[in-house]
Formats: structure tokens, sequence, C-alpha cells
């Protein structure tokens, strides 16, 4: 799924003409050593964002003119160096959102303070805090529940900053926290996955189930191990909630998302229910590499699931950690990490209960 990679202007411009509709939505990136490749692609690609890769400051400058291109300074010697995965990493960001609700008022508040956050490909983040940290916030701007005050947010190179919800829906999955938020109540199972299937497509007066699409949602089903595979045409109202949590974590996924947000998704849920829940949740977000933030008051689920941790406190993010060293953490070690870096202390009923 990564934007095309082209080396050379020669080789670049005889692709020109044979790219997809689909790598022409997504967006391109080059690496130009004089500026003429992107200024070519900006006039014959005029809806195509061009990310012009370059490790010339000045050339960046220049490129900066052209009408849709996007310099991107890379400060490598040799810009053969630069691999796809480079090319991934730089697509995705969320630049100094900052956010205000109630803005000049008595109950004005500072959600956000200026987060910035960059994801690789496939990274799965949970993100823990106390009540009022952001964590939600950050999640609903991403989404465009609401609208950012400032800064600017990326998927896959592409600025959704201002994008109302229903068109970032394209590139986005979420499951609530209330398992009755993601699906429809009087549809059927299979009726909501077609909804799913079709996420972010202009809609048309054809059937709305196809014959061939059911073998997949009963494939997909069935991978869930509650046995809705056989009950496909019931009422999605008569399931229990965490068969509709599960339900709703496989709509955000059947289609694969750019990223996938989930917000507390397992809080609502009992103790083995959650843990089913969180189990399926893994298995989707390994097997499709799903770039994955999930909020959660759970410190052992936080330092057990993924492969990064973020805390946020006041409207920022306090501490970050991956690989090794957030696998050798404990309670403990997160609880004084959040002292040492906000100069309080953690207290949160629901994260001191759900150690």
């Amino acid at each position: 799924d990564l934007p095309e990679v082209t080396r050379g202007e020669n080789a670049l411009c005889k692709a020109v003409s044979s790219l997809s509709h689909d790598m022409n939505e997504r967006g391109i990136a080059v690496l130009s050593k004089t500026g003429e490749t992107a200024k070519m692609l900006s006039k014959y690609r005029p809806g195509s964002p061009i990310f012009a890769l370059s490790n010339s400051i000045p050339l960046c400058s220049r490129m900066a003119m052209f009408h849709n291109v996007v310099p991107v300074f890379i400060p490598y010697e040799d810009q053969d160096e630069l691999s796809e995965y480079d090319v991934a990493r730089i697509l995705r960001d969320i630049k100094n959102v900052k956010k205000t609700f109630n803005k000049g008022t008595i109950n004005e508040k500072k959600a956000l303070n200026g987060i910035n956050l960059h994801l690789d490909e496939g990274d799965f983040v949970t993100i823990i805090g106390g009540n009022g940290a952001g964590k939600s916030t950050t999640l609903n701007m991403i989404a465009g529940v609401y609208p950012i005050d400032s800064g600017k947010i990326e998927i896959d190179g592409i600025n959704i900053s201002r994008e109302p919800e229903f068109k970032r829906a394209k590139y986005i999955g979420r499951v609530f926290q209330d398992p009755m938020m993601g699906t429809a109540a009087g549809m059927e199972i299979q009726e909501n996955l077609a909804l799913a299937l079709r996420r972010g497509e202009k809609r048309g007066l054809g059937w709305g189930i196809k014959a061939s699409e059911k073998e997949i949602y009963r494939d997909a089903l069935a991978r869930l191990g509650l046995g809705l595979e056989d009950r496909m045409s019931i009422k999605v109202g008569l399931l229990s909630g965490g068969q509709r949590q599960a339900l709703t974590l496989l709509m955000a996924t059947l289609k694969k998302p750019k990223l996938l947000l989930l917000d507390e998704h397992t809080a609502a849920l009992d103790p083995k229910t959650a843990a089913k829940v969180l189990a399926i949740t893994e298995e989707l977000v390994s097997e499709n590499n799903l770039t994955t933030l999930m909020v959660t008051h759970n410190m052992k689920d936080a330092i057990a699931i993924g492969n990064r941790l973020i805390m946020m406190n006041n409207g920022k993010i306090i501490y970050d950690v991956s690989g090794e060293e957030k696998k050798n953490l404990t309670v403990d070690d997160l609880l004084r990490k959040f002292s040492e870096a906000s100069g309080e202390e953690l207290v949160n009923d629901r994260m001191m209960l759900a150690e």
C-alpha cells in the first residue's frame, strides 16, 4: 500500500502514463535531484499529491512553488539510501495539533496542547493517562468529530485536517467504548457487514448484499469464534454486548483502514468478554498489519499489547516508549514515569482498579 517510489527521471517519465487511478488518489512519492520530475507530475497529474523527496533545502523551497507538490527534506548524503520504508514513515503524522473547548468562557478547557505524534506503518500504540488527559479527544480530532484549532493531521501524506468526518471514513476504522455505537441494531449482521465493506465508496441502487459477498462475511465471522457465521440473518440488536463489540471490530477492519482507532473498546465489557475481544483485536491487527491507536485505562493491557505506549497528561504526550523498553515495563514503572514527567501523582480510580 505504499505510494510508488521511482528512482531516476527517465524511469518516472515512462511510468507516468501507466499510473493506476488508485495510485493517483493516494499520491506519488518521487526522489528528485533537479525538481523537473515534480514539475512534470504537477502538470500532468494535477489531482494527485506529489511528495518530492530531496536532500537539498534550496531545491525543496523551489519545488514548494509547484502546484500540488509537497517537498520533503531528507538529510541523506546519498539519496539511494532512502528506502520505501522511509517513504512510508514520513507520510503519517499528527503535527502540533491544538484544541480548546468553550474558548473565551469560564468553562474554557485546553484539551490538546500541541500534540505531535508520528506513526510508522503497522504501529500498534496504546494510550494511557488520567481523566481529561486528552486521550479520547485525540482520537476524536483524528476522526473528525471536532475540528482542530491549529496544526495538521496527515494520513499517507494526505492532509485531512479540514475534511469532515464522513470523508475521513475511507481512511479510518473506529470502535467505540459503547458496544451499541458501532452497529445498526435494526439491521441484520450481514447487512451491517455490507455497509462496512462499502465504507468510503459511492452508493448506488443495486442489491445491498451480493451472493458472492456472503462467503466473505461467513469466513470473516467464523474467525471470531462466536458462532455468528451461522446467524448472519438475525438482527444485530439481539446480540450480547460482547458479540456486538466483536462485530464492530470486524466491521472496522473488514476493509483495511489506513488507521484503526480503538477508544476503550473493552471498558464496558465483563472481564472474560473483554479478554476475548482483546485477543480478537490483537489477531486482526497483526494479520492485517494495521496501524492502530488504542486508548485504555488498563495499564497491564497497555504494557502487554502493541509495540509502543504513550502517556498523556493535560493535553500533551509526556512519555513515549517502544520495543524492549516497553516490554520490560511494570505498572509501578508507569506510575513513577507519570510522576517524573508531570510532577503529579496519577490519581484515577479506573486505572488503579485495572492494575
